[in-house]
């Protein structure tokens, strides 16, 4: 295994920091993974470390790699922030067990964490597809990124029933009655990215094309596999780019990433989100079209549930009356 110095851990930025003085790790891999591409104003910055090997740090006071890597991404996390509150945060939370696990994740429990019978929620495997390394130990990170694919893309479904039941869930406690939320309504952001990852899960071990973490790269791939239609693709781009570009104003606008509702239309707060629109992103598509992008986004994941239900009918010889994709074991949501 490559050996990971103590004292040249390097983030983004360059900045450098010593962990513990004296020595490294005298055998083991880590890489760091984030996930997703797209990000805009205020966007969570989503880690995981998984790092490999059963070894020791050196020095006086040695450490286990366990505890060495443990420490390493509290530091980061400590030293990653933002100059105000509510712009973004690092989140730590995708990982096995979520908080109540390690913060540094074993490579052997990863694949026991996610594996097929392993105890991960749907909506757990479902964010993997946006996993990808950006920093450590270059082959290991490619080992971990080969490991993650087999294991989210070797079942080739996607639980409906619980992504639906969540759906629900979100709206009736996130979303105040009688607003739009640009992230979690139906026909939000959330429906959109929720709808490629299904492809994603569906047919990714076919088309290794939508293997991918970036929702637009993976768009493109299922228009260029035929999922979807050259105008679908399209029309879908647009609504996704305008709700990206929109949630991006909300948070500017309030300062926080935490109230993504959008104003009442024609109210004055409604007006200066559409300027701010214009200035910022120069967007081609005016505030006012929010229902018809939505509308858009509804349809699209409508087309998709059923493109994958009918697939599923096919591999089984079920009927092709929409019968549910079998689901896991029922749990309560998140």
């Amino acid at each position: 295994a490559g050996h990971v110095p103590v004292t040249d851990v390097a983030i983004g930025d360059g900045h450098h920091f010593d962990f513990v003085s004296g020595g490294g790790p005298e055998c083991g891999s880590a890489a760091t993974f984030v996930f997703g591409i797209e990000m805009g104003f205020a966007s969570d910055l989503e880690l995981m470390l998984v790092y490999d090997g059963a070894g020791r740090t050196n020095g006086s006071s040695p450490l286990t790699n366990a505890m060495f890597f443990e420490r390493m991404v509290r530091m980061v996390e400590q030293g990653i922030r933002a100059p105000h509150d509510g712009i973004f945060h690092v989140d730590l939370r995708i990982r096995p067990y979520g908080q109540a696990g390690p913060a540094a994740v074993r490579l052997s429990e990863l694949q026991s964490y996610y594996e097929s019978a392993g105890p991960a929620w749907p909506y757990e495997r479902q964010a993997l597809v946006r996993l990808r390394c950006v920093a450590g130990d270059a082959a290991f990170g490619h080992q971990v990124t080969d490991i993650v694919r087999r294991l989210v893309y070797a079942q080739a479904n996607f639980d409906f029933t619980a992504m639906n039941a969540m759906r629900e869930r979100q709206v009736r406690q996130l979303v105040r009655g009688g607003t739009i939320n640009a992230k979690l309504s139906d026909g939000g952001l959330v429906d959109c990215e929720y709808a490629i990852q299904a492809l994603q899960l569906v047919f990714g071990s076919r088309h290794a094309g939508l293997q991918h973490p970036s929702t637009l790269a993976v768009l493109q791939a299922a228009r260029d596999v035929g999922l979807v239609t050259p105008k679908q693709q399209t029309a879908v781009e647009k609504a996704y780019v305008f709700l990206r570009e929109l949630i991006d104003c909300l948070r500017m606008a309030r300062g926080n990433a935490r109230d993504l509702t959008v104003p009442a239309s024609g109210s004055h707060d409604w007006q200066q989100l559409s300027s701010r629109m214009a200035s910022i992103h120069d967007s081609s598509i005016p505030l006012e079209a929010l229902e018809e992008q939505m509308s858009v986004v509804r349809e699209f994941a409508r087309h998709v549930e059923r493109l994958c239900r009918e697939d599923f009918a096919r591999r089984t010889g079920t009927e092709t009356d929409h019968a549910s994709v079998p689901d896991l074991p029922p749990k309560a949501g998140p």
